[in-house]
């Protein structure tokens, strides 16, 4: 039987996550506990998609907050623009990346890109 999330990706689909949290299993997805940021937690994901361009590539990282306005978008545009590396690199041509941000100044810039 096939279940209603492998119609969803198609039998050659795969999703693949990283969290810093522990992630309960969930079938058909491969999950990585870490840092985006770390290298080695990087080339984990980069194995997993096995060379492979993606469709899509959603990003819901988002920084410690210190209540400092500024500080704190400048620290998730600092993890959107990783993010955008990634997708750069991975996205096959028309793919989408889709990012959650904090609203202000420095996005406008990032949505220039």
């Amino acid at each position: 039987m096939v279940s209603s999330f492998t119609k969803k990706i198609g039998l050659k689909g795969k999703v693949v996550g990283i969290d810093l949290l522990e992630v309960a299993p969930i079938k058909g997805i491969d999950f990585i506990q870490g840092d985006f940021m770390q290298e080695e937690i990087l080339n984990e994901m980069v194995d997993k998609l096995e060379n492979k361009p993606v469709d899509l590539v959603i990003s819901d990282m988002a920084p410690n907050i210190s209540g400092i306005k500024m500080v704190d978008q400048q620290k998730a545009i600092y993890l959107n623009e990783l993010a955008f590396d990634f997708a750069s690199k991975h996205l096959k041509q028309n793919g989408c990346f889709l990012v959650k941000s904090f609203v202000g100044k420095i996005l406008k810039s990032l949505l220039k890109i």
